[in-house]
């Protein structure tokens, strides 16, 4: 894993790549302990992107509202993380500050995530 970050940093791979490798070791440990596959893969795998205290409150809120199935609230919890990642990549604190320009080209890039996903497990 150390390689695969100091690849990140020197921009030989992008972030996608270097989640997708965190996860796969993720679950190898897990199994290593656990003797146990756990979750199959998924385009929401994705990245589990760390998120600012304001942006963290905000999502933790919207997660405890959620009255929904478990699949749902997964799909859920993972674009909201995602769309909260994105904006604070932009530089936009406040959720209030979004517009749907970039609702837009977060959805966007979001879909090129779920391909490069998807592509990788095919290969």
């Amino acid at each position: 894993m150390k390689e695969k970050n100091e690849r990140r940093y020197t921009g030989k791979i992008g972030q996608e790549h270097y989640q997708i490798w965190k996860r796969l070791i993720e679950r190898f440990i897990l199994f290593t302990y656990t003797g146990k596959i756990g979750i199959q893969p998924s385009a929401k795998i994705g990245p589990t992107h760390e998120l600012s205290s304001e942006h963290e409150k905000l999502f933790e809120t919207f997660l405890q509202s959620l009255t929904v199935q478990p699949n749902t609230w997964t799909d859920a919890r993972w674009l909201a993380r995602m769309y909260l990642s994105w904006l604070e990549g932009r530089g936009i604190k406040d959720i209030k500050e979004a517009e749907p320009i970039h609702v837009q080209k977060c959805f966007v890039r979001i879909t090129a995530v779920v391909l490069l996903h998807y592509k990788s497990l095919s290969h």
